[in-house]
């Protein structure tokens, strides 16, 4: 496994133990997190740590002191945004259901991301600070600064329009 540039908390190993500490713990994994609605419903879900192994170990090979090794907020958020989000809106979808205001009020409670994209557009202008907003920019990013369609996006074209 590779450890390169990456902190304890977030060794391969870790999040393997977390993983299965979830796994093991709820029956009906997918119905259960299909269910889960509110930011703080998620929070309680995700309060899991690792076994009493890794509670002194970040690999197999060497002890180290002893940490609860639990799950940060801005983490299960990312995995709100990345993972949970897009499961409850594809299998509401696939249903024939409609979850889209669960959705947006949701991503809504959230923080908005910490990330590069993110800071450089907040450069240009203030913005609500929730991740929709964030998950905006990076899709603006991703379709149109990426693919230098400047003109065609509203923010470029306003910029270049403006200058």
């Amino acid at each position: 496994m590779q450890f390169f540039r990456l902190r304890p908390p977030n060794f391969p190993t870790i999040r393997l133990s977390q993983f299965a500490n979830l796994y093991g713990k709820e029956q009906g994994l997918f119905s259960k997190l299909l269910q889960l609605k509110s930011k703080e419903a998620i929070y309680e879900f995700f309060n899991l740590g690792v076994t009493d192994f890794w509670k002194t170990h970040y690999t197999f090979q060497k002890p180290s002191t002893s940490s609860k090794k639990q799950l940060s907020k801005s983490f299960i958020d990312l995995v709100i945004i990345n993972t949970l989000i897009p499961i409850q809106f594809s299998y509401a979808q696939s249903q024939g259901k409609s979850i889209d205001d669960d959705v947006f009020q949701l991503i809504k409670e959230l923080k908005i991301e910490s990330n590069s994209v993110v800071s450089k557009f907040l450069d240009l202008k203030t913005i609500d600070k929730n991740a929709l907003n964030s998950q905006a920019l990076i899709q603006l990013k991703q379709n149109y600064c990426d693919k230098n369609k400047c003109l065609q996006c509203a923010i470029g074209n306003s910029l270049i329009v403006k200058n």
